[in-house]
């Protein structure tokens, strides 16, 4: 799940795992984090294709509705900072939104851990951004 993380007591959209923001990887484009996350789940063609091609607004739906790989729960979070190391890297403009950000990332729209570890990749991001190496 996600939403928009707050910083200095703003909302940024960019930073919301189901923002659209179009990316590429290995010859796939998905429009967004949470479509990749998403689709990352399957552990079949037939599942991820029903991911990826299920609507914007039914991708998360789709993505509990298939069989999990088996690695799932010890790959997701590596898995979540990929997405987001393409969707920033992939879109120059977004990363320049994040970039320019200054203190705490605060993210409170899905589950306690998952609030932990969107804020962690978050983190992660801005400073890849802000030392130039993203």
């Amino acid at each position: 799940m996600g939403g928009p993380a707050l910083i200095n007591g703003s909302q940024v959209p960019e930073t919301d795992n189901f923002f659209p923001a179009s990316f590429e990887e290995n010859g796939i484009r998905y429009q967004s984090a949470e479509q990749y996350f998403q689709c990352a789940k399957a552990c079949n063609v037939r599942d991820f294709q029903y991911v990826l091609h299920s609507p914007v607004h039914s991708m998360y739906a789709a993505g509990q509705n298939i069989t999990l790989r088996t690695d799932w729960e010890n790959i997701k979070v590596k898995i979540m900072f990929h997405a987001n190391y393409l969707k920033y890297r992939q879109n120059p403009q977004i990363a320049a939104v994040l970039g320019k950000t200054e203190g705490p990332i605060l993210c409170t729209s899905s589950t306690p851990f998952w609030n932990e570890k969107n804020c962690y990749i978050l983190n992660e991001i801005r400073a890849l951004i802000k030392d130039g190496l993203l």
